[in-house]
């Protein structure tokens, strides 16, 4: 495809941006990927509290798996944009029709939900601690 299309299939329906910030989280996961590697290794201190161990389990595995979420989701999303439309729309608009869209941004804005609820158990301790007074 010219850029040409590739402009006109993606225009208007937030894919890229989406798309974008996305992988500009994964222009630091090989740090993260690091760290979450080293804290999921480290020493656990004897009477831990499985409340502030679990969010932080949950977040080394989330952030080791998030490059598999992001290509899923591209993947899946650049699917959709292309299978979803019709002869007429290929040939004449280059433009996906809005429920084609929808769907497409839909898969493209799953990786930045994903991080958003991978920081969750963390405001959910710090919420705890703070009403427990701890």
């Amino acid at each position: 495809m010219s850029p040409k299309k590739w402009y006109g299939v993606l225009d208007g329906s937030g894919v890229i941006a989406y798309l974008l910030l996305g992988g500009l989280l994964l222009l630091v996961w090989p740090a993260a990927a690091i760290a979450s590697v080293m804290g999921l290794a480290g020493h656990v201190p004897k009477g831990t509290s499985i409340i502030t161990l679990l969010p932080a389990y949950i977040f080394f595995m989330g952030i080791l798996c998030y490059p598999i979420v992001y290509i899923a989701c591209v993947v899946m999303s650049i699917i959709k944009l292309i299978t979803s439309r019709s002869k007429a729309d290929f040939d004449e608009l280059y433009r996906p029709s809005f429920l084609a869209r929808m769907s497409a941004s839909r898969w493209a804005s799953i990786p930045m939900l994903y991080v958003a609820v991978l920081f969750l158990p963390f405001f959910i301790v710090l919420l705890f601690t703070l009403i427990m007074g701890g």
